[in-house]
């Protein structure tokens, strides 16, 4: 019997799992199939949300003059220094981290936290641990705002989900970048995939009705196609 593997792709909501993958890896189980399962929504943002990756995001030039990311930037030293103790507490590992962040002094404030007002108003008798959840949200919002700048318009932590499904007119855009071949780039462990495989998706999607076109690939060869010229760039910088 072949071994099943259940992904949930990036992005989902972040602090809500989404249960479908574990759901139905436990049913097939019972039914006797091999199933894994990998959350790769939950292991991106931890990588998005670590020091190293953002020791890269503060190395790449904010564009035009924006007070509040030159505000964040200003701070680079102090979130660097934080944000692998913050996902830390919000992942359970360290909840006695809850009383420190919540004093005001550990997490660097940006826009985010202007309107706040007054956090015993906010939680009452809730206690530590919501209010400071609260806060790294903040946070990582700030952070997030630093990453669209800089990286990608698109990136968002809350209620990603909506804002991509309201970005996309149809299923169609989404057909087309799936049968796109993937560029090799050397830091990634994924690879091509085989024409006939390619092939095969491509008359499934033909067969329920779908207009599917195969970019055709160029510049792969000369370490021209997408990621890859990133990739010599990054190299050439780090001598």
């Amino acid at each position: 019997m072949e071994k099943l593997l259940l992904v949930t792709p990036p992005f989902v909501q972040v602090n809500c799992p989404y249960p479908a993958t574990a759901y139905l890896s436990g049913y097939l189980r019972r039914r006797g199939f091999d199933v894994a399962q990998a959350d790769l929504s939950v292991e991106l943002i931890g990588t998005v949300f670590s020091r190293d990756f953002l020791e890269r995001v503060f190395d790449l030039r904010i564009p035009g003059e924006d007070e509040n990311l030159e505000r964040i930037q200003a701070m680079r030293t102090r979130y660097t220094a934080t944000i692998d103790a913050v996902v830390d507490f919000l992942r359970g590992r360290d909840p006695g981290l809850a009383q420190l962040i919540c004093t005001g002094e550990f997490l660097p404030q940006a826009g985010r936290f202007e309107a706040i007002g007054d956090l015993s108003d906010l939680f009452g008798t809730l206690g530590t641990a919501e209010c400071a959840k609260f806060l790294c949200t903040l946070y990582l919002q700030d952070l997030s705002d630093l990453i669209r700048a800089t990286v990608t318009e698109h990136f968002e932590i809350v209620r990603y989900g909506e804002r991509l499904a309201m970005a996309i007119g149809s299923f169609a855009e989404i057909e087309t970048v799936l049968v796109e071949p993937m560029n090799p780039i050397e830091e990634r462990s994924y690879r091509q995939t085989e024409a006939d495989a390619v092939l095969k998706f491509k008359n499934m999607l033909e067969k329920y009705g779908r207009n599917v076109t195969i970019r055709r690939e160029m510049g792969s060869d000369i370490d021209g196609a997408c990621g890859q010229l990133r990739r010599r760039f990054a190299q050439a910088e780090e001598g």
